[in-house]
C-alpha cells in the first residue's frame, strides 16, 4: 500500500512508489478508497458469519456433551 506524501494543486495525490512518484487524481483516489472499504466490509461480514457458525457448533457440541452426561448418569 502506498503512503500519501504530499498533495499537489488540491486536485492530485502524490504517492511515493518504488520507482518514483505517482500522481493520482483525487477522484480516482476516492473511488479506490471506497472500493477498499467495500472489500473490508465484505471481509468483516464473512468473518462475522464464520464466528456465528463456530458459535453454533460450540453450542451444539455443548448440548451434545450435556445430553451424553445426562444419559451416563
Amino acid at each position: 500500500m502506498a503512503k500519501v506524501i504530499e498533495r499537489v494543486q488540491a486536485r492530485y495525490e502524490v504517492q511515493e512508489v518504488q520507482f518514483g512518484k505517482v500522481y493520482k487524481r483525487l477522484e480516482q483516489a476516492l473511488v479506490s478508497f471506497v472500493e477498499d472499504l467495500e472489500g473490508l466490509r465484505g471481509a468483516v461480514q464473512r468473518f462475522e458469519e464464520a464466528l456465528l457458525e463456530l458459535e453454533k457448533g460450540v453450542l451444539k457440541e455443548g448440548a451434545l456433551k450435556e445430553e451424553a452426561s445426562r444419559e451416563g448418569s
